[in-house]
Protein backbone atom coordinates (compact mmCIF):
# COMPACT_ATOMS: atom_id res chain seq x y z
CA UNK A 1 0.00 0.00 0.00
CA UNK A 2 2.71 2.62 0.78
CA UNK A 3 4.46 1.76 -2.47
CA UNK A 4 1.23 2.47 -4.52
CA UNK A 5 0.52 5.85 -2.61
CA UNK A 6 4.16 7.00 -3.40
CA UNK A 7 3.96 6.37 -7.32
CA UNK A 8 0.97 9.36 -7.59
CA UNK A 9 2.98 11.74 -5.33
CA UNK A 10 6.21 11.31 -7.91
CA UNK A 11 3.90 11.99 -10.80
CA UNK A 12 1.92 14.84 -8.85
CA UNK A 13 5.55 16.33 -8.72
CA UNK A 14 6.87 16.39 -11.91
CA UNK A 15 3.58 17.75 -13.37
CA UNK A 16 3.33 21.00 -10.77
CA UNK A 17 7.07 21.33 -12.05
CA UNK A 18 9.29 20.64 -8.63
CA UNK A 19 13.12 20.45 -8.52
CA UNK A 20 14.77 17.21 -9.22
CA UNK A 21 15.82 17.44 -5.29
CA UNK A 22 12.45 16.99 -4.07
CA UNK A 23 11.92 14.34 -6.38
CA UNK A 24 15.29 12.73 -5.33
CA UNK A 25 14.12 13.11 -1.73
CA UNK A 26 10.70 11.20 -2.06
CA UNK A 27 12.12 8.63 -4.19
CA UNK A 28 14.75 7.73 -1.28
CA UNK A 29 11.71 7.47 0.79
CA UNK A 30 10.19 5.18 -1.42
CA UNK A 31 13.13 3.42 -1.48
CA UNK A 32 13.43 3.50 2.57
CA UNK A 33 9.80 2.12 2.87
CA UNK A 34 10.27 -0.87 -0.07
CA UNK A 35 13.35 -2.10 1.84
CA UNK A 36 15.28 -1.56 -1.33
CA UNK A 37 19.01 0.30 -0.97
CA UNK A 38 19.53 3.42 -1.60
CA UNK A 39 22.74 5.55 -1.98
CA UNK A 40 24.29 7.43 0.54
CA UNK A 41 24.41 11.34 0.00
CA UNK A 42 27.71 13.25 -0.37
CA UNK A 43 28.26 17.27 -0.37
CA UNK A 44 29.57 18.90 -3.26
CA UNK A 45 32.03 21.28 -2.25
CA UNK A 46 33.12 23.60 -4.78
CA UNK A 47 36.77 24.50 -5.33
CA UNK A 48 38.20 27.35 -6.25
CA UNK A 49 40.68 27.78 -9.25
CA UNK A 50 44.09 26.31 -8.24
CA UNK A 51 46.43 28.99 -6.95
CA UNK A 52 50.29 28.79 -7.33
CA UNK A 53 51.99 29.16 -4.41
CA UNK A 54 54.26 31.98 -4.10
CA UNK A 55 57.53 32.35 -5.48
CA UNK A 56 60.57 33.12 -2.79
CA UNK A 57 61.36 36.62 -4.47
CA UNK A 58 57.15 37.44 -3.62
CA UNK A 59 57.52 36.14 -0.06
CA UNK A 60 60.72 38.06 0.39
CA UNK A 61 59.12 41.34 -1.48
CA UNK A 62 56.03 41.33 1.28
CA UNK A 63 58.38 40.55 4.02
CA UNK A 64 60.20 43.92 3.02
CA UNK A 65 56.59 45.93 2.47
CA UNK A 66 55.28 44.66 5.58
CA UNK A 67 58.74 45.73 7.86
CA UNK A 68 59.43 48.96 6.10
CA UNK A 69 58.53 52.10 8.04
CA UNK A 70 55.19 54.84 7.88
CA UNK A 71 55.45 56.60 4.47
CA UNK A 72 57.98 59.73 4.58
CA UNK A 73 57.30 63.17 3.71
CA UNK A 74 58.48 63.70 0.42
CA UNK A 75 61.58 65.34 -0.30
CA UNK A 76 62.01 68.86 -1.29
CA UNK A 77 63.83 69.08 -4.84
CA UNK A 78 67.48 70.71 -4.46
CA UNK A 79 67.73 73.43 -6.50
CA UNK A 80 71.54 74.76 -6.43
CA UNK A 81 71.70 78.79 -4.97
CA UNK A 82 71.90 81.11 -7.50
CA UNK A 83 73.02 85.03 -8.17
CA UNK A 84 70.97 87.29 -9.58
CA UNK A 85 72.04 90.43 -12.09
CA UNK A 86 68.84 92.87 -12.56
CA UNK A 87 69.04 94.02 -15.77
CA UNK A 88 67.11 95.36 -18.90
CA UNK A 89 66.34 93.23 -22.19
CA UNK A 90 67.93 95.64 -24.22
CA UNK A 91 71.13 95.40 -21.70
CA UNK A 92 71.57 91.31 -21.25
CA UNK A 93 73.77 90.64 -24.05
CA UNK A 94 76.30 92.86 -23.33
CA UNK A 95 76.03 92.64 -19.93
CA UNK A 96 76.14 89.01 -20.04
CA UNK A 97 79.46 89.25 -22.66
CA UNK A 98 81.08 91.73 -20.30
CA UNK A 99 80.32 89.48 -17.07
CA UNK A 100 81.62 86.61 -18.68
CA UNK A 101 85.45 88.05 -19.72
CA UNK A 102 85.57 90.29 -16.86
CA UNK A 103 85.22 88.16 -13.56
CA UNK A 104 88.79 86.44 -12.05
CA UNK A 105 88.36 82.89 -12.75
CA UNK A 106 90.84 82.35 -9.85
CA UNK A 107 87.73 83.16 -7.69
CA UNK A 108 85.02 81.77 -9.87
CA UNK A 109 86.74 78.38 -10.43
CA UNK A 110 84.22 75.34 -11.15
CA UNK A 111 81.23 77.23 -8.76
CA UNK A 112 79.04 77.90 -11.90
CA UNK A 113 76.48 75.39 -12.75
CA UNK A 114 74.61 77.37 -15.05
CA UNK A 115 73.83 80.95 -16.49
CA UNK A 116 70.59 81.55 -18.52
CA UNK A 117 68.48 84.45 -18.66
CA UNK A 118 65.54 84.89 -15.75
CA UNK A 119 62.02 85.61 -16.47
CA UNK A 120 62.12 88.80 -15.52
CA UNK A 121 64.68 89.76 -18.19
CA UNK A 122 68.02 89.52 -15.73
CA UNK A 123 71.09 87.32 -15.80
CA UNK A 124 70.51 84.20 -13.39
CA UNK A 125 74.07 82.53 -12.26
CA UNK A 126 73.89 79.12 -10.44
CA UNK A 127 76.48 78.68 -8.02
CA UNK A 128 77.01 75.47 -6.17
CA UNK A 129 79.39 75.79 -2.88
CA UNK A 130 78.85 77.11 0.71
CA UNK A 131 77.78 80.54 1.64
CA UNK A 132 81.37 81.77 1.90
CA UNK A 133 81.81 81.18 -1.44
CA UNK A 134 78.63 82.01 -2.89
CA UNK A 135 79.31 85.24 -1.48
CA UNK A 136 82.83 85.91 -3.23
CA UNK A 137 81.81 84.78 -6.28
CA UNK A 138 78.37 87.59 -5.72
CA UNK A 139 80.92 90.31 -4.81
CA UNK A 140 83.37 89.07 -7.87
CA UNK A 141 80.19 89.49 -10.45
CA UNK A 142 79.07 93.01 -8.80
CA UNK A 143 82.95 93.74 -9.25
CA UNK A 144 83.01 93.09 -12.54
CA UNK A 145 78.87 94.03 -13.90
CA UNK A 146 79.91 97.90 -12.37
CA UNK A 147 78.25 99.60 -9.43
CA UNK A 148 75.51 100.87 -11.16
CA UNK A 149 74.33 97.45 -11.32
CA UNK A 150 72.27 94.87 -8.83
CA UNK A 151 73.55 91.86 -7.85
CA UNK A 152 72.21 89.62 -5.44
CA UNK A 153 72.17 86.23 -3.79
CA UNK A 154 69.37 83.89 -4.25
CA UNK A 155 68.86 80.28 -2.16
CA UNK A 156 66.24 77.75 -1.89
CA UNK A 157 64.89 77.63 1.84
CA UNK A 158 62.73 75.33 3.40
CA UNK A 159 60.50 75.59 6.77
CA UNK A 160 61.60 73.45 9.65
CA UNK A 161 59.28 72.62 12.90
CA UNK A 162 60.76 72.41 16.14
CA UNK A 163 58.66 70.98 18.91
CA UNK A 164 58.67 70.79 22.70
CA UNK A 165 60.43 74.39 23.39
CA UNK A 166 59.80 75.11 26.57
CA UNK A 167 57.43 78.18 27.82
CA UNK A 168 61.02 80.12 28.44
CA UNK A 169 62.19 80.00 25.02
CA UNK A 170 62.46 83.29 23.37
CA UNK A 171 63.15 83.77 19.11
CA UNK A 172 66.72 84.99 19.92
CA UNK A 173 67.33 81.43 21.60
CA UNK A 174 65.89 79.48 18.68
CA UNK A 175 68.07 82.06 16.35
CA UNK A 176 71.28 81.36 18.01
CA UNK A 177 71.10 77.38 17.99
CA UNK A 178 69.50 77.04 15.09
CA UNK A 179 72.22 79.06 13.38
CA UNK A 180 75.06 77.34 15.92
CA UNK A 181 74.15 73.45 14.80
CA UNK A 182 73.80 74.24 11.12
CA UNK A 183 77.26 76.39 10.96
CA UNK A 184 75.36 79.59 9.41
CA UNK A 185 75.12 83.13 10.38
CA UNK A 186 72.51 83.95 11.99
CA UNK A 187 71.24 86.30 9.78
CA UNK A 188 70.55 83.53 7.05
CA UNK A 189 68.06 81.93 9.58
CA UNK A 190 64.41 83.68 10.41
CA UNK A 191 62.06 82.71 13.08
CA UNK A 192 58.32 82.87 11.32
CA UNK A 193 56.73 81.96 14.37
CA UNK A 194 56.80 80.78 17.90
CA UNK A 195 53.51 79.57 19.29
CA UNK A 196 52.42 78.16 22.46
CA UNK A 197 51.04 74.44 22.33
CA UNK A 198 49.74 72.03 24.97
CA UNK A 199 51.27 71.14 28.31
CA UNK A 200 53.34 74.74 28.66
CA UNK A 201 55.39 73.82 25.56
CA UNK A 202 56.09 75.83 22.03
CA UNK A 203 56.63 75.22 18.59
CA UNK A 204 58.84 77.62 16.41
CA UNK A 205 58.96 77.49 12.92
CA UNK A 206 62.23 78.49 11.18
CA UNK A 207 63.10 79.21 7.67
CA UNK A 208 66.61 78.44 6.74
CA UNK A 209 68.76 77.64 3.46
CA UNK A 210 67.34 74.40 2.75
CA UNK A 211 70.99 73.07 2.64
CA UNK A 212 71.51 73.82 6.31
CA UNK A 213 68.01 72.69 7.08
CA UNK A 214 68.97 68.96 5.98
CA UNK A 215 71.93 68.90 8.84
CA UNK A 216 68.83 69.58 11.23
CA UNK A 217 66.17 67.04 9.96
CA UNK A 218 68.93 64.22 9.54
CA UNK A 219 70.12 64.97 13.17
CA UNK A 220 66.68 65.12 14.78
CA UNK A 221 67.23 66.89 17.77
CA UNK A 222 68.59 70.36 18.73
CA UNK A 223 69.12 71.59 22.36
CA UNK A 224 68.08 74.25 22.86
CA UNK A 225 68.06 75.51 26.67
CA UNK A 226 67.76 72.39 28.64
CA UNK A 227 65.23 70.01 26.24
CA UNK A 228 66.23 68.06 23.50
CA UNK A 229 63.73 69.02 20.93
CA UNK A 230 62.53 67.65 17.24
CA UNK A 231 63.32 68.95 14.17
CA UNK A 232 61.32 67.71 11.40
CA UNK A 233 60.26 69.38 7.84
CA UNK A 234 57.30 71.55 8.04
CA UNK A 235 53.86 70.72 5.90
CA UNK A 236 53.32 73.30 4.06
CA UNK A 237 49.85 73.84 2.69
CA UNK A 238 48.38 75.27 -0.02
CA UNK A 239 45.82 77.49 0.10
CA UNK A 240 43.42 79.67 -1.88
CA UNK A 241 42.88 83.33 -0.62
CA UNK A 242 39.19 83.48 -2.33
CA UNK A 243 37.84 80.13 -1.09
CA UNK A 244 40.03 79.82 1.84
CA UNK A 245 39.94 76.12 0.76
CA UNK A 246 43.49 73.88 0.70
CA UNK A 247 44.86 72.19 -2.60
CA UNK A 248 44.94 75.07 -4.93
CA UNK A 249 45.29 79.09 -5.06
CA UNK A 250 43.41 81.88 -6.42
CA UNK A 251 44.54 81.76 -9.81
CA UNK A 252 42.93 78.57 -10.13
CA UNK A 253 40.06 78.65 -8.27
CA UNK A 254 37.08 77.26 -9.66
CA UNK A 255 34.54 78.89 -6.54
CA UNK A 256 32.17 81.62 -7.52
CA UNK A 257 33.27 84.97 -8.30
Amino acid sequence: MRCRDTVPVLVGLRRHGQTDSATALTTEKAGVTSGTPTPSWTEVIKKGKNKKPPTSAEVAEKTEKAEKPGATRPRARARPSAILVNVGDMQFPELAKKIRGGVNQAIIGDSVVGMRQAKSGGLLIEVRGDQEHIEAVRAEVARSAGPDVQVKSLQQRALVEILDLDQWTSSDEVNQAVAGAASIGQDTVKVVSLRKRFVGSQLALVSLPQVASRKLTNAGRLRIGMVSCRVRMADTKVRCFHCLAFGHTSNNCEGPR
